[in-house]
């Protein structure tokens, strides 16, 4: 027969594993979700088999630090004709269209009719801002053209926040 002692011992051996085992799924879980939260905001990365097809100009994106809620569309990412398109979508349904390519080489900047132009990090960036969209581009040093389209507006400021988010991809 079974002692008191040896049974109480059995019960608490075994709560305390299956307590230690539900722990570590919660911990495991937790650093999932965290990791996965932390990959939607900007982590989430152009494919390395569409950046392997670029040529002829450098791909921008948007660099890890810059917190957003506008997440990748992994299913719109492509890359035709020397251009590349994806496009970023939030919560609330707003959608961002990217295209980048190489910038013409006699295209002036100029001409374009803007509410907005700015130094940033990697070139010259300009932002028109109206009632049903808001449409920016920056002409990077290296010769890239971006131009990001917001369908509905999204402002200015923020436009402005997302073109100095931008970077060089590494490959």
């Amino acid at each position: 027969m079974v002692s008191e002692e040896s049974r109480g011992r059995f019960i608490r051996t075994h709560v305390l594993l299956v307590i230690t085992i539900l722990v570590v799924i919660v911990f495991c879980l937790a650093g999932w979700l965290w990791h996965s939260k932390r990959g939607n905001q900007s982590g989430n990365m152009l494919p390395a088999t569409t950046l392997h097809q670029v040529g002829g100009f450098t791909p921008y994106y948007l660099k890890p630090s810059f917190s957003s809620d506008f997440v990748l569309q992994q299913s719109t990412v492509k890359y035709e004709y020397g251009v590349l398109v994806f496009s970023l979508r939030n919560a609330t349904g707003k959608t961002l269209s990217v295209t980048e390519e190489t910038t013409p080489s006699q295209y002036d900047p100029s001409t374009l009719q803007t509410t907005k132009q700015f130094n940033t990090e990697y070139g010259r960036a300009y932002i028109t801002d109206s009632t049903d969209r808001t449409t920016g581009t920056l002409f990077t040093s290296d010769k890239t053209w971006v131009i990001v389209n917001a369908a509905s507006p999204v402002g200015s400021d923020f436009m402005q926040q997302f073109l100095e988010a931008l970077a060089p991809v590494t490959q």
